[in-house]
């Protein structure tokens, strides 16, 4: 891997060990005994290179209102709700009708893919990324609105949330046009569409365009974005979220929380005032006015 480790990129380099690793496991028992890549020797053991970590650029709120007005009119709901809840891609298309209330959306299942078997209904990430997530009101009326205009129908899907496949009439809030799950390629296709209208609004009026690469994955972490800005903590923006622990949450936000030599100097300041007194210098054992005594010639500890 030392030799390749020159020429590609480490996130690359990581998906090719990831194939060969999986190709040597397929072959183990039939055509080898074991795998090179499991080997436990410290010598011989493949130490993949560091992929380094990409510091996450939220969107503006002029660069998403720019994509709520290109959207079209059956998903502009679904950009405003992602921006204001932080909603995964799956978590926002599987959501059915009874998971939005007054002021909060709950979160219990995605929209899944499954080779061969088609679109079914799955269980989210990780038991973490079940929650309840407060938004504005707003959000929810807005839904409520999109509902009316874009009614859910419903339709036989496979829902696989309890561990068992069962089959079981869904609602979905967002459909494409023909009234099926939305999937990522149809959506991709989509998006493409809808950043480029973005970007010419925004040429319009002179603001920055939306970066290439954007996703809607990028809304979520503009949500995060706009929490740490308005003072959540780590443990609160982790739960909204949906990440298994806080050390996830930093490893990939923690660059956005406020850093400031003033507020760390200000913290100590007032929680040892008792200690520091006013900050004053004060020179013990010589009277106002009076100098400083002379010098001995010896060298004084400052």
């Amino acid at each position: 891997m030392t030799d390749r480790a020159a020429v590609l990129a480490p996130s690359t380099l990581e998906v090719v060990y990831g194939t060969l690793r999986a190709v040597f496991a397929w072959a183990v028992g039939e055509y080898i005994a074991l795998s090179p890549c499991d080997s436990r020797g410290r010598a011989d053991r493949v130490r993949l290179p560091t992929v380094p970590a990409k510091e996450i650029v939220p969107l503006s709120v002029a660069q998403v209102a720019a994509l709520a007005d290109a959207a079209p009119d059956r998903y502009r709901a679904a950009i405003l709700l992602t921006a204001a809840s932080g909603l995964r891609q799956g978590e926002l298309f599987g959501l059915e009708p009874g998971h939005v209330r007054d002021g909060e959306i709950v979160v219990r299942q995605q929209v899944s893919v499954i080779d061969g078997k088609g679109v079914h209904i799955a269980p989210v990430k990780s038991s973490s990324s079940r929650r309840v997530v407060p938004v504005p009101v707003a959000v929810t009326v807005a839904l409520s609105a999109h509902l009316k205009g874009f009614p859910a129908r419903s339709q036989a899907m496979a829902d696989t949330t309890d561990g068992n496949r069962r089959e079981r009439r869904v609602q979905l809030v967002f459909t494409t046009a023909s009234g099926e799950p939305v999937q990522r390629s149809p959506w991709a296709r989509t998006w493409r569409k809808m950043v480029g209208d973005a970007n010419k609004i925004l040429a319009d009026q002179g603001t920055e365009q939306i970066p290439a690469g954007t996703t809607l994955h990028t809304l979520r972490h503009t949500y995060a974005s706009l929490l740490i800005k308005y003072g959540e903590s780590v443990k609160v923006v982790q739960k909204r979220l949906g990440h298994a622990s806080a050390a996830v949450t930093l490893d990939v936000y923690g660059h956005l929380w406020p850093d400031s030599d003033e507020s760390t100097r200000a913290a100590v300041e007032q929680g040892l005032s008792g200690l520091l007194g006013d900050g004053t210098r004060q020179d013990q054992g010589t009277d106002e006015g009076t100098p400083q005594a002379e010098s001995t010639g010896m060298n004084e500890k400052q």
